[in-house]
């Protein structure tokens, strides 16, 4: 994990930014539990532990 640089090219060039960096953790730490059972339409509540993932935010 750590620092990771993604490049996007448009014909041939970077784009303006590019290559960007950001911090990679390991998704395997991340553990999501309450998800059993789902209906389509219907809402769903879960709780995701991310603590020992590394710092950031958590979006769903």
């Amino acid at each position: 994990m750590g620092v990771w640089k993604i490049g996007i090219l448009y014909e041939g060039e970077h784009i303006r930014g590019s290559p960007f960096s950001c911090q990679v953790f390991d998704a395997g730490l991340v553990q999501v539990y309450g998800l059993d059972v789902g209906l389509v339409g219907q809402e769903l509540k879960f709780n995701v532990n991310a603590t020992e993932a590394g710092s950031g935010n958590l979006e769903v």
